[in-house]
């Protein structure tokens, strides 16, 4: 399913009641249909969608800025998103939540707790806070001694929910650097964070990758791209099976440690071949991509050669076929045609004596 981002406009109030109200530029209501769609795309690639069950919420960032991997730490109620960014930029994002806030004195409470005593908030702070989110010195008297709050910093409170959430913005810009163009994702990572209804039951913390099928390519490929250049090389191990077609099949197996991160698989048959590299992940297969030559005769028979050729990538969760392109082309996943194929692999993995490779081995 494709990531759906809400973009929201923060609404930012002066001090005194008179003034303005200030809006900052919504990235998708603001630029030119090309660059709006290429922000769109690298989101739908590249970002992680994050569930905590004990605060109840949910916020997506980029998993990947330029060739950056980005990272979630907890500890307690503090969340933070850091890494480098596309710039290679160090950067830290903390997200301070917290629960059972009720009143008015509460949320100053909340706020003194993370600032200090002498923060004190305004009057108008009540029709403020129910929006999306605030900077802090639009409720809050940043500038009173004794107060560290960062004026920058933006709250949002639901009253519903009874959480609130503090994001401290980094000095950093969120840069992705893709496709020679720098782009700055930090308003959208914030309008992608919602509380939710705590009455729904829900999973423990997890983070889901995007499900959409160019999601999927783009992680696929990242995973391949890692595991086929790697610079401290692999435990290899050759060797041959018969019985899993006419002609047999040869295999050949790399290991990270005891860890099997990849099979190289031909299967020979009198009238063509199959050759598959087949990618693992904690021991599960991840991707498949198979090449299948058809020959005009058997290939025993003098001038026999080349008929056809296929191409397939098969993609999987828990060694479940998910998603099929052949020769460019997905295949429907309602289809007899993909029931039959996705029916097809767990035979395949037995024969190929995936549960004893797995196991790891001492070969050269």
């Amino acid at each position: 399913m494709n990531i759906i981002l809400k973009f929201i406009a923060f609404i930012f109030f002066f001090k005194l009641g008179s003034a303005p109200i200030e809006t900052v530029p919504n990235p998708s209501t603001e630029e030119a249909p090309s660059i709006r769609n290429h922000r769109e795309e690298q989101i739908a690639k590249r970002w992680d969608s994050y569930v905590n069950s004990k605060y109840s919420f949910t916020i997506q960032y980029p998993y990947m800025l330029g060739n950056n991997k980005i990272s979630l730490l907890q500890e307690k109620n503090i969340f933070y998103i850091f890494g480098r960014n596309g710039l290679n930029i160090e950067f830290k994002i903390p997200l301070i939540l917290g629960k059972n806030i009720e009143s008015e004195d509460d949320i100053r409470k909340f706020i003194q707790e993370q600032y200090g005593k002498n923060c004190q908030l305004f009057p108008e702070y009540n029709k403020m806070v129910e929006t999306n989110f605030v900077r802090l010195n639009t409720i809050v008297n940043t500038e009173k001694e004794g107060c560290s709050a960062t004026p920058t910093s933006l709250l949002h409170y639901s009253p519903t929910e009874k959480k609130i959430v503090l994001i401290e913005k980094d000095q950093s810009p969120l840069i992705d650097l893709q496709d020679g163009q720098q782009t700055d994702y930090l308003s959208e990572m914030i309008g992608s964070f919602q509380f939710l209804d705590e009455s729904k039951k829900l999973q423990k913390n997890h983070v889901t990758k995007n499900m959409s099928l160019a999601g999927k390519i783009q992680e696929t490929e990242d995973y391949i791209n890692e595991i086929d250049n790697n610079p401290f090389g692999y435990v290899v191990c050759k060797g041959g099976i018969l019985g899993l077609s006419t002609e047999g099949a040869s295999v050949i197996s790399y290991y990270d440690s005891n860890a099997l991160v990849k099979v190289a698989a031909i299967f020979f048959g009198e009238n063509g071949k199959t050759e598959e590299n087949i990618y693992l992940n904690n021991g599960n297969v991840v991707f498949i991509d198979s090449l299948t030559t058809e020959y005009d005769m058997p290939f025993y028979m003098e001038g026999s050669k080349n008929k056809s050729e296929t191409e397939s990538k098969y993609y999987f969760k828990n060694e479940v076929l998910t998603n099929w392109i052949e020769e460019g082309k997905e295949v429907d996943q309602k289809s007899q045609k993909f029931k039959e194929e996705a029916d097809r692999f767990p035979g395949e993995f037995d024969d190929l004596g995936f549960n004893k490779l797995k196991e790891g081995v001492s070969c050269k």
